[in-house]
């Protein structure tokens, strides 16, 4: 395996990570933004024992 080959490599793995977090972090973002819409509904949600606490 020459460098050419090992440098493409790596370069197209680190781009499909980065690729991967950005779509986590939108859908992340997004979950909690349609949250904070209402005020009240977060503190309800927040309140049920089965969910997760949002870290």
């Amino acid at each position: 395996m020459d460098y050419n080959s090992m440098l493409s490599g790596l370069f197209v793995i680190s781009f499909v990570g980065l690729f991967a977090l950005a779509i986590g972090f939108w859908f992340r973002g997004r979950k909690r933004g349609e949250l904070l819409d209402d005020p009240q509904r977060v503190r309800r949600d927040s309140a049920q024992p089965n969910q997760r606490p949002r870290s």
